[in-house]
């Protein structure tokens, strides 16, 4: 069920969640939460706190740190290798894949990845701990 939330500004996005939680199971998906750790944990303890059949999935690089939190490690996608990679094998990388797909969302059309794109997947993505994915 998508959720729906009311045009009048007064009314906070966790009410509506409550509102529309408190007497269904629901499973609501927060994604990207690091930049947000202390704020998420809080509306997370306040709509389970009122919804109790509301089940949460939340990504993020870091555990929410919440009673009854249970996380998944989830590791980076592995990287093609960088020296001296064929076309096809860079195209066929999972990682060069899910970018390439991002990349066509945002600006449609042909595009074929290089060596050069996959040494930047994997220096954009280098030193970054792996995701979280917590299921409270």
């Amino acid at each position: 069920m998508k959720l729906t939330v009311g045009s009048d500004e007064r009314t906070a996005v966790t009410d509506a969640i409550i509102a529309q939680g408190r007497s269904a199971q629901r499973l609501l998906i927060l994604d990207n939460c690091e930049h947000v750790l202390d704020a998420v944990a809080a509306i997370v303890v306040g709509l389970l706190a009122a919804c109790p059949a509301v089940q949460i999935l939340a990504t993020s690089r870091a555990p929410l740190h919440v009673r009854g939190e249970q996380e998944l490690s989830v590791d980076p996608l592995p990287l093609p290798p960088l020296d001296d990679a064929s076309v096809a094998a860079i195209t066929e990388n999972e990682a060069v894949r899910l970018f390439a797909v991002r990349a066509r969302a945002v600006r449609p059309g042909p595009w074929t990845p290089s060596c050069r794109h996959a040494t930047f997947i994997g220096r954009a993505r280098g030193g970054r701990s792996p995701s979280v994915v917590s299921r409270v």
